[in-house]
């Protein structure tokens, strides 16, 4: 019989490197879509729309991704349901456009970045002029 020869443990000098791991993040909607990227320019839109001030405010930012992604899930709804898709009750789509419109009148974009004319007394002062005299007869 033969004696087994010993196994002598090999060690390696530098550690072995990691494999890169290549699985994707789990994300809701994905950027790639027409409906990802439809959500993307709503976000963008409302976002513009309420002013700089608004990256400060973590509700405010929620509050838009929610109406943002709403807004796009209607649309894609609504959509699907005028090409006759058979997937699609028309009582849903009437709800998600409720609770669109719901969750956009919620950002009062009405209220925020409305630019008002400059009155002619302010366009004189900012030219270097002063302002007209109020005469109290009229003319």
């Amino acid at each position: 019989m033969e004696v087994p020869a010993e196994s002598i443990g090999i060690t390696r000098m530098a550690p072995a490197k990691p494999k890169p791991n290549k699985r994707r993040a789990h994300v809701q909607i994905d950027k790639r879509y027409a409906i990802g990227r439809r959500i993307k320019q709503l976000t963008a839109t409302f976002r513009e729309r309420l002013g700089p001030d608004v990256c400060s405010d973590l509700l405010l930012l929620s509050a838009i991704e929610r109406a943002a992604t709403l807004q796009a899930l209607s649309e894609q709804a609504a959509a699907r349901a005028l090409r006759g898709d058979v997937n699609v009750a028309y009582d849903d789509v009437v709800r998600l456009s409720r609770l669109a419109e719901q969750a956009t009148r919620k950002l009062h974009l009405d209220r925020h970045n409305t630019k008002q004319q400059p009155t002619l007394a302010d366009y004189l002062v900012a030219r270097g002029g002063s302002t007209p005299p109020h005469k109290p007869g009229g003319a």
